[in-house]
C-alpha cells in the first residue's frame, strides 16, 4: 500500500469517529432540552446517530463542495492528510465546547 491510501484510510476513520461521537453528543443535548421542553421521548443512540444522517442528507451545501473539491485536488498527499486533521481537530473541539455549555445550562436550568 502507498502513502495516499493510509492518509485515505485514516480519513475515513477519522470521519466514522467523529460521526459516532456527534451523534453521542447530539443524544445529550436533544435529551437534555429538546425533549422536556417539547414533551417528547428521550431518542437513544442508535436513533441520535439516525437523525444526524438524516441532517447530513438533507443539508445542501452549494457550490462549496465543488470548491472544496478543486482545492483537494491541487493539494499534496501531505497537505490533505494535514487538512483533514485540523479540520477533524476543529469539529471535535467545537463539539466539546458545545457539550460541555449544554451541560453547564442542563445543570442551571434543572
Amino acid at each position: 500500500m502507498n502513502k495516499s491510501i493510509y492518509g485515505e484510510l485514516f480519513g475515513i476513520f477519522l470521519s466514522v469517529g467523529i460521526g459516532l461521537y456527534k451523534a453521542w453528543v447530539f443524544m445529550f443535548l436533544f435529551n437534555w432540552f429538546v425533549s422536556p421542553t417539547f414533551n417528547l421521548p428521550e431518542i437513544n443512540y442508535i436513533m441520535s446517530f439516525a437523525l444526524i444522517l438524516t441532517i447530513g442528507v438533507l443539508r445542501i451545501k452549494g457550490s462549496s463542495k465543488a470548491s472544496l473539491h478543486y482545492e483537494r485536488s491541487v493539494m499534496g498527499d501531505n497537505e490533505r492528510l494535514f487538512h483533514d486533521i485540523t479540520e477533524s481537530f476543529g469539529i471535535f473541539v467545537t463539539l466539546n465546547i458545545v457539550w460541555v455549555i449544554g451541560s453547564v445550562l442542563q445543570m442551571i436550568i434543572y
